[in-house]
């Protein structure tokens, strides 16, 4: 459908209810790369030689008060102090973007597993996923400061 994928996690034998709609296309690598664009629910599989699946939309609850803007400033704020201590390269919208853009981005940059993003992908309330966003950070950012006497050693490899 022009380029658009839905795209779900598959956990064993199950499908995850909630996937994305994304846009397919090649990365500076010629390899394919997804582009989510917007939440799905799926509905049913539609049998044929290739496989369908008929989705529904399924939108972030609306968010508009002032704990919503301050919960993005702060996600921002400790993302982008994260990604400094660490030297990786700082990718986030706008605060005035709204709180759902800046807790999508922070999560498909953050490098989680599939299955840590899918638990956030399950979270329709933005506030509350930035709010559990915040505890992964400040997570991350623990584990980084304790790291951090020992970054000498690390030599450019990832950090586990």
């Amino acid at each position: 459908y022009g380029g658009a994928v839905i795209v779900s996690l598959v956990d064993g034998d199950a499908v995850h209810e909630v996937g994305v709609t994304a846009m397919l296309s090649e990365d500076e690598d010629q390899a394919a790369a997804l582009h989510g664009v917007t939440r799905c629910r799926l509905l049913d599989l539609v049998s044929g030689a290739t496989p369908l699946v008929r989705a529904e939309r399924y939108p972030d609850s609306a968010v508009g008060d002032r704990r919503a803007d301050a919960l993005g400033r702060l996600l921002l704020a400790r993302y982008t102090r994260l990604c400094r201590n660490l030297a990786l390269p700082i990718s986030v919208p706008r605060p005035t973007d709204g709180l759902s853009a800046i807790t999508w981005r922070i999560v498909g940059e953050l490098g989680l597993s599939p299955d840590q993003q899918q638990g956030f992908l399950n979270v329709a309330d933005p506030l509350t996923r930035g709010r559990l966003l915040l505890v992964t950070l400040r997570e991350l950012q623990r584990r980084e400061s304790f790291l951090r006497p020992w970054g000498h050693l690390r030599g450019g490899a990832e950090w586990n």
